[in-house]
């Protein structure tokens, strides 16, 4: 977990700037995650949830401290599409599949990072964002 390691060399003076940082990110996710929430069909506090466990498993398990996770409008949209047809207007289907395809991709995410597939960033253009962390391995 990428996260613990960097609590051994955590500098206290780091505290605030990185306090104001958290604030500052979370209250630009929280409105974005309540919004995609709804754009995926989901009702609002389905994308609080997401965002906090985004934010929380990514901060543990990510490599990147310069790196915000959240939700998307391209992932709410194809989100969308592929559950709608699934649910068939059922909003218990509707967020048991939207679970469901989040927890596949995540399992195809921890498969591709097994297989260290991160060589496609790796290739990435010589000071694009993508290749300033470590990513898949």
């Amino acid at each position: 977990m990428p996260g613990l390691g960097w609590l051994r060399h955590y500098r206290r003076a780091w505290l605030r700037g990185d306090l104001v940082a958290a604030l500052t990110t979370w209250a630009l996710v929280v409105p974005q995650a309540i919004a995609y929430a709804q754009i995926a069909g989901l009702p609002p506090e389905v994308g609080l949830f997401a965002a906090f466990a985004g934010l929380l498993g990514y901060g543990l398990l990510g490599t990147c401290r310069q790196l915000i996770v959240s939700p998307t409008s391209s992932t709410a949209a194809i989100s969308a599409a592929i559950v709608a047809p699934v649910a068939l207007g059922d909003p218990g289907r509707y967020a048991a599949a939207s679970a469901a395809l989040a927890m596949l991709v995540g399992v195809v995410l921890i498969a591709l990072a097994q297989l260290r597939m991160g060589f496609v960033r790796a290739s990435s253009p010589p000071g694009s964002r993508s290749a300033s962390c470590s990513g898949w391995g």
